[in-house]
This record gives C-alpha cells, sequence and structure tokens, in this order.
C-alpha cells in the first residue's frame, strides 16, 4: 500500500492529538550479513574509521564518550550565540556523554559537519544518518523554527542565500522542528525539510510536515539522502531525500536534481542550531547517538520503491518519455478508483505520490488503472494520449494533470463506449 506522509505546506492541518512519547530504543544499523560495531576511538583523535562495511557500505558510530571535545569529531564554525558547544554527562541516551548546543539571544550556535573526505573518505553519493535530540527548554512563539542538523551540506555559494544552485557549487538541506502545522506546542513542533537544490525557486524550499518533535525528552531521528544521477554532463531527475522521526516516514521527496558533478557530492551531515524568531537564550539542542552508513541504506530503512520488480512503475527520472503528468490525492479514507486512458499510462513517485503497491494497469482498447488509495496519500502517473473518464468512491481531494488542477465531475465514469465498469460501491 501507498505509505502515508503528513502534510507538505504551511497551510496543512495534521495535529496529533495522541500524549508524547520519548524513544524508547536506540537502533542499530542492521545490514545484510553485518552490524555495526562500536568505534573504538582515543581521546583526542581528530578523524573517524570506518566501524564495518557490508555490501559496499561503510559504518561510523561516533560515540562521543571516546572524544575529549567536539572538535575531535566535527568540523565546528559559524558559532554566532558565542558559546562553544561541549560535552556533557546529562542527558544522555545510553552514551557516557552527549553533545549540547546553547543558544543565545536568537543567535546560531554553530555549524558541526562531519566532513567525509577530511575523514580518509571519498565524497559519497549516498548516506543514511541516526542521531537522537533532546530539545531543552524551546519554546516557540508562533511560526517560529529551528534548524537542528544538516543532512547534508555541501559547501558553495548554492548551498544557502544568494546563487542559485546550479549542479557545481554546492547544495544542501536542513532539517528541523518549527511552530506550524498546527504543532502540538508547547510540548512539540512539527519537522520540517529546508533545501537548497537545483530546481528550487527564490530561496530554499521550505516544506513542513505534521510529524512532531517532542520538547524535553529524546527524539529519535532518521534520515536518507542520495544524489541524482548525471548523464552527459545533465543532472537526472532521480535524488532523494527521506527522513523518519520516532520511527515514523515524515517526509520523503524523490526526482531531485542536486548535483552534476563528482566534486559536488555529499560533503558532510552534523548538528546544526539556527533559529529564526524568538529569543532562545538558555535553551539549547543536546544530541546523542550520531551513526552515519555510507554508500547505502540500512536493510531495516530500505524503503525504496521497486522499480525492478514493478513492471508498471518508472523511476521519476524518466519523466520525459511521457507527455503527461497525473496526480491523485486521496481524502481521509480509504477509496477505491478506475482511471481511463487512450493512450500509456505508468506509476512513478516523485514529489509526495508515493508507491503504491495496489495499482494494476491493464491495456485493451485503452489503458486501465485500478487501485486502492489508503486515506491522506497521494498516487503519481505519467501519460500519453487523454483521460477519457475516471470513477472514485469516495472522490479525491485533488486531482491535477500537468500541474492544473481538473474536476472530477468533468469526466464520465466509464467512457462512453463502455457501460457497468465503474467502481464497486460499498
Amino acid at each position: 500500500m501507498a505509505r502515508k506522509l503528513p502534510g507538505l505546506d504551511d497551510s496543512s492541518s495534521g495535529a496529533d492529538d495522541s500524549e508524547p512519547e520519548a524513544v524508547g530504543r536506540r537502533s542499530v544499523l542492521k545490514l545484510a550479513g553485518g552490524a555495526a560495531a562500536v568505534l573504538g576511538a582515543s581521546a583526542g583523535v581528530s578523524s573517524a574509521a570506518p566501524t564495518d562495511s557490508s555490501d559496499g557500505m561503510e559504518l561510523i558510530d561516533l560515540d562521543y564518550g571516546q572524544y575529549s571535545t567536539p572538535s575531535d569529531v566535527y568540523n565546528v564554525d559559524d558559532n554566532r550565540s558565542g558559546i562553544p558547544p561541549e560535552f556533557v554527562s546529562s542527558p544522555t541516551t545510553d552514551s557516557e556523554q552527549s553533545l549540547r548546543t546553547e543558544f543565545s539571544s536568537a543567535q546560531k550556535t554553530a555549524n558541526l559537519e562531519y566532513r567525509f573526505e577530511e575523514n580518509g573518505y571519498d565524497m559519497p553519493s549516498e548516506v543514511y544518518t541516526r542521531f537522537d535530540i533532546y530539545p531543552d527548554g524551546i519554546r516557540l512563539e508562533a511560526n517560529d523554527t529551528v534548524r537542528i542538523f544538516w543532512l547534508p551540506l555541501t559547501n558553495g555559494t548554492g548551498s544557502s542565500g544568494g546563487d542559485s544552485t546550479s549542479g557545481t557549487n554546492g547544495w544542501s538541506n536542513a532539517i528541523g522542528f518549527a511552530n506550524r502545522n498546527d504543532s502540538p506546542a508547547p510540548d512539540g513542533y512539527n519537522f520540517f525539510s529546508y533545501s537548497y537544490h537545483m530546481d528550487r525557486s527564490g530561496s530554499g524550499d521550505f516544506e513542513m510536515t505534521s510529524a512532531p518533535i517532542w520538547m524535553d525528552q529524546w527524539n529519535e531521528v532518521e534520515g536518507y539522502v542520495r544524489c541524482n544521477t548525471v548523464s552527459n554532463g545533465q543532472a537526472n531527475r532521480d535524488g532523494v531525500m527521506r527522513y523518519w522521526v520516532n520511527g515514523e516516514l515524515a517526509f520523503e521527496r524523490t526526482g531531485m536534481r542536486f548535483t552534476t558533478s563528482d566534486d559536488n557530492r555529499i560533503e558532510g551531515v552534523g548538528p546544526l542550531g539556527y533559529v529564526v524568531g524568538s529569543n532562545l537564550s538558555g535553551g539549547a539542542l543536546v544530541y546523542d547517538g550520531h551513526e552515519i552508513a555510507i554508500g547505502g541504506m540500512p536493510a531495516d530503512r530500505d524503503d525504496s520503491s521497486p522499480y525492478d520488480d514493478d513492471p508498471n512503475l518508472i523511476e521519476p527520472g524518466d519523466r520525459d518519455q511521457y507527455d503527461e503528468r497525473f496526480t491523485y490525492r486521496n481524502v481521509d479514507q480509504e477509496a477505491q478508483y478506475r482511471l481511463y486512458v487512450d493512450g500509456d499510462i505508468v506509476q512513478s513517485d516523485w514529489g509526495q505520490a508515493t508507491y503504491n503497491d495496489t495499482v494494476e494497469i491493464t491495456a485493451d482498447e485503452y489503458a486501465v488503472v485500478e487501485a486502492v488509495a489508503e486515506p491522506g496519500t497521494v498516487d503519481g502517473y505519467f501519460f500519453d494520449g487523454e483521460i477519457v473518464a475516471i470513477s472514485a468512491d469516495p472522490s479525491p481531494s485533488q486531482l491535477w494533470v500537468s500541474g492544473e488542477q481538473i474536476d472530477p465531475d468533468d469526466y464520465p465514469d466509464t467512457p462512453a463506449d463502455e457501460e457497468g465498469a465503474g467502481v464497486d460501491q460499498r
């Protein structure tokens, strides 16, 4: 079934009425044929070596208890608060010490970047990261935002405000939480993604979700970023960003373009404290359990779509093989729908559209899509020709064809030359 994603815009409402639940586990990087080992490094070592390797992946566990200062682990720069990051003995998860970055006024605490080339790696094209975060004493006013982590940061004039992101001059994604989308304030604030990529317009793309990060307790955040491929010097639309908050998929975006050069792949990941809004003096972000997998995704977090196994599913980068794009946005209850196309149609999973394993596509006089849509999901298709009929029970929330919204009432339930093929009523 398609995965349900929270709303990805500032106007959507997704309040969670459940009680806050602290992280009760520390996830392990589970890989086929291998498991992550704890990094054995002496205090004062300025770089970390891989702890394990399996199926081409290299695993790094940044055990803060093995280091004297944060600069032994990270490249620490751009500290505008004047308060240096430090290791502390409390609160922690299951380690000897955690990393604390404290705010002063509405100033940035620091960039703390684990830079891959400085630690003996090539710039990777895909990285998985997980970490625990404890927002300590933070209270936000309406519309305040706090960026908490670079995942990733590739430094350059295209990785922040100013120049456009060209594919050779850096790019970035900062994740964080904000008092928007009906955040369950003051207990928690909702997760967001803020990205600089080749297809952005103006400033970075700020995309809210309705997945809360809880204040004054531990939360687990995981992220996976894969660079796009490059063909003949051109960036293909197949880059991926995917994030989980406290074990649940919170944000996913595919079809991304970040780079046109091997020298502009992933430079680093790491903690970030950046507030836009209120004076947070005395508040802090506390981190623990930072783990990294280079070159892949742990088996228990491999939610990638089965492009090789489903003949009706193609990657977003193959968009140019078809003339049109169709988006089916479902309502807040399960729906059945059928779509008739006078041409060819395939499923894909760009942007907010996610893979729906119930989709069946048959071809005779018309190409016919039949599917069950879970509540609040978005299904996506590429097609040639024209849509000739649409039937759904219940009716969809929205339908779009190549960026223009259409009205399902403008279409018959079945083509004019067919009868009795509408969606079965429950």
